[in-house]
């Protein structure tokens, strides 16, 4: 394509640049024009879809193409924003509204250079996220772009950045953000392999206490009496289990929760999964967070500290808890079990492991139907028990 038409010059910029100096093939490419009014993007045959500012996509092609622009604060929300856009707005001056020096490098085609006027290059190969100037502030959301690409890029965050995202929340100003743009955040974090570090981030810069104030508590109380936080063995979790799994990668993160409730006090399995079930819901419900995510987060919950207890149990209580997991789907369970391996020692969870597969294994392949004289049994309140009889009578033809 022509990167330089009449008087107006297109350049490419943002992550796709970044990406590029990475090494990295970029998923999207955007575009920032320079020199051009509405009615030349128009009489070049692109086509507006942007909505505050303009943004134009060329016929037969998916990347955006936007106007260079300049940005005044208007009010305390995140979209509360004027935007100034004419030919006489400079590279320069759009660049300098982006967040972080990473992602405020531009690309000239015509030149075939970078022009890098905050020093992103030179952070990109440090691996560190820097804001560029005091526009930071002016939106809030840059304190959760800040753990998000924390966890996107696995970057550190420079200090000067960490201070100010600190002074940002302790001034409120995440109170200014809508629970869909926290959870958005969040969830493509959730996506990139080391998501834990937008938890270990938030926590760092004082916000995770803000959005998830019962995850901010695991770092008050310690696992099981032993030395480390309940915070340090849910990222260690986080790092061991699925790495693509964002439904898992969820549930990691609260498979403890209930455990927050009860620092330095005695309690039951059954006390630690009550609380934690009510947490989870109330933090799907309080973000909006789609029911696939709450309802995994709740079985694993349930199950996860049941699973704990394996070799413990007889074997009618193998036969419960094992058909709570054939509920689930075949992906569920495995799923589960991924959790399991990441949150026990090794040697326990083998054993407990080969146990539950093996009885999953037999009892997935009963069917009711295989009862003797299934026709003539009454399929009345006492058909249930029953049936529950008949599997227990065959595992233990089975040896357990």
């Amino acid at each position: 394509m022509t990167r330089v038409v009449d008087n107006m010059k297109i350049y490419l910029v943002g992550g796709a640049v970044r990406d590029q100096i990475m090494g990295v093939v970029p998923n999207d490419r955007d575009y920032v024009v320079v020199g051009a009014s509405i009615e030349d993007m128009l009489s070049k045959g692109f086509r507006p879809v942007g909505k505050s500012f303009p943004v134009f996509i060329r016929n037969g092609s998916g990347e955006e193409y936007a106007l260079a622009r300049k940005e005044v604060k208007t009010g305390p929300k995140h979209t509360d924003f004027g935007f100034f856009f004419d030919k006489s707005i400079t590279l320069k001056d759009d660049l300098i509204r982006r967040d972080f020096s990473c992602n405020a490098i531009a690309y000239d085609f015509e030149a075939d250079k970078f022009i890098d006027y905050h020093g992103g290059i030179e952070d990109i190969r440090n691996k560190v996220l820097r804001h560029i100037s005091p526009h930071f502030v002016e939106d809030p959301l840059r304190v959760i772009r800040l753990c998000r690409f924390a966890a996107q890029l696995n970057f550190s965050v420079a200090e000067e950045t960490m201070n100010l995202a600190r002074d940002m929340v302790l001034q409120n100003q995440l109170e200014n953000l809508s629970v869909e743009r926290i959870w958005s955040e969040i969830k493509k974090a959730l996506h990139y392999p080391n998501f834990y570090r937008f938890i270990e981030v938030a926590h760092e810069c004082f916000a995770l206490k803000k959005i998830l104030s019962a995850v901010e508590k695991l770092w008050f109380v310690r696992k099981d009496s032993r030395e480390e936080t309940l915070a340090e063995h849910t990222i260690n979790c986080l790092k061991n289990v699925s790495k693509g799994n964002e439904i898992v990668k969820f549930a990691t993160l609260l498979h403890d929760i209930g455990e927050t409730e009860f620092p330095n006090k005695d309690h039951s399995f059954e006390d630690s999964e009550q609380h934690g079930v009510q947490i989870i819901r109330d933090i799907c419900h309080d973000l909006k967070i789609p029911n696939d995510f709450r309802s995994f987060a709740v079985f694993v919950c349930r199950n996860y500290k049941k699973f704990k207890q394996v070799n413990q149990m007889d074997i009618e209580q193998l036969l419960d808890l094992t058909d709570d997991y054939i509920r689930k789907t075949p992906v569920d369970f495995e799923n589960f079990m991924s959790i399991c391996k990441a949150a026990a020692p090794n040697a326990d969870f083998k054993s407990s492991e080969r146990k539950i597969r093996d009885i999953y294994k037999i009892l997935s392949q009963i069917k009711a139907n295989q009862m003797p004289n299934f026709d003539s049994i009454k399929k009345d309140s006492t058909f249930k028990d029953k049936y529950r009889q008949f599997k227990l009578k065959i595992l233990q033809k089975h040896g357990f």
